[in-house]
């Protein structure tokens, strides 16, 4: 994630909406009705300059207000095709997979499998030796808050990344992982100061999967993805999926290849499409209850400060707080070498936005300004 400052020019806002019934609801076309009218041009308008330029391919852009969801695709899915991307193609969503791994935490808390301040060595091997502070140890909710004192990525993995450029995580195993907290010293207690930390994340995503004793794909799509029918947010694609999955594109145009991801897969290596994203948007934005809505309750807790003017964080979730009236927008980003994405929701007036791109350029602003057209339109008919 580049410098938080950045994105905070475009913002909105909080509360939540309650009384909804199912993150799989299929809601009316009020959305889809609006974007006929005078906001698909101005929607149109934020895009275009981005997709004109050969060196950003395509995207989708996903949309959720209110119940109403709507989805339009620019551009195409490589740049030698001329097949325009939809709500069914798949997508490298990078660091958005961050999001889903406290997702996990959280549903593996409220099952009673782990508990947020958990210390970390207990889900790992005895063997290893999970750096301290002053006798202060590590907790699964500093790992998702990104305040665990542990670097942006661990130091043993620079080397590899050198060697495998187009694709760094790829040779990162659990015991590479193992070795570099074995050796490594914090040098100031967790949960002092906010750094943002692929490697904290990922390092969560792992203990989650053993103590679930399967792989963390394995695991996000047995307790997230199945039971909120999210058919397409995948680690390993089967042959029907590699068919719809976008070429990713260098922020120069040039066609890369996509990342693959060992220990360290729930700091980035989800695959997803903007119909499962706007799935994963409804819920985020109420359209659940039960056990789910507690789950989701959970992720949306601011924990800490970051640093930064009016930015917090809740589990994986970046909080703004922006305006005299104190509301918020839950956004993440993404980005691997050849795709990039950004995820928002203002929870005050149910509405999101996703958008999925097959270039290595940033959307987070086309993010911010969508979201705030959608915001701005009229609620629809119900």
């Amino acid at each position: 994630m580049g410098s938080a400052a950045r994105f905070f020019a475009f913002f909105f806002v909080v509360a939540g909406c309650g009384g909804h019934t199912s993150a799989q609801s299929r809601p009316a076309q009020g959305l889809s009705e609006s974007l006929k009218g005078d906001s698909a041009p101005q929607i149109r308008a934020v895009v275009r300059p981005h997709v004109s330029s050969p060196r950003n391919p395509g995207l989708v852009v996903g949309m959720f207000k209110d119940g109403s969801r709507a989805v339009l695709g620019y551009g195409k899915i490589s740049a030698d095709s001329d097949k325009s991307p939809d709500g069914s193609t798949l997508f490298e969503i990078g660091s958005i997979t961050k999001v889903f791994t406290a997702t996990l935490l959280a549903e593996m808390a409220e099952a009673g499998l782990v508990d947020l301040n958990d210390p970390l060595h207990q889900l790992l091997p005895e063997s290893v030796q999970v750096p301290t502070y002053q006798g202060k140890q590590i907790t699964l909710v500093q790992l998702a808050t990104h305040t665990s004192g542990l670097p942006r990525i661990p130091g043993n993995m620079v080397l590899q990344a050198l060697i495998y450029l187009g694709n760094p995580y790829a040779v990162y195993s659990a015991e590479d992982l193992y070795g570099f907290l074995s050796n490594y010293k914090l040098r100031r207690a967790p949960g002092q100061r906010y750094e943002y930390s692929n490697l904290g994340m990922g390092l969560l995503g792992y203990a989650l999967s053993l103590k679930c004793g399967m792989t963390y794909e394995q695991a996000v799509v047995e307790r997230i993805c199945d039971r909120w029918g999210m058919d397409d947010t995948r680690v390993m694609l089967s042959d029907e999926q590699k068919g719809r999955l976008a070429v990713g594109h260098s922020s120069s145009g040039f066609p890369v290849s996509y990342w693959d991801f060992r220990a360290l897969a729930g700091a980035g290596a989800l695959y997803s499409t903007p119909d499962d994203m706007l799935i994963f948007l409804s819920a985020n934005l109420g359209y659940c209850n039960g056990r789910l809505a507690t789950i989701i309750s959970s992720c949306h807790t601011v924990r800490v400060g970051t640093g930064h003017k009016d930015v917090e964080v809740a589990l994986a979730w970046h909080v703004n707080r922006l305006g005299q009236d104190g509301k918020r927008v839950f956004w993440h980003n993404g980005g691997t070498g050849g795709f990039r994405s950004w995820i928002g929701f203002v929870k005050e007036t149910c509405t999101g936005v996703v958008i999925l791109s097959n270039s290595a350029n940033s959307v987070d602003s086309l993010g911010f300004r969508i979201l705030r057209l959608v915001d701005e339109l009229n609620s629809p008919e119900r």
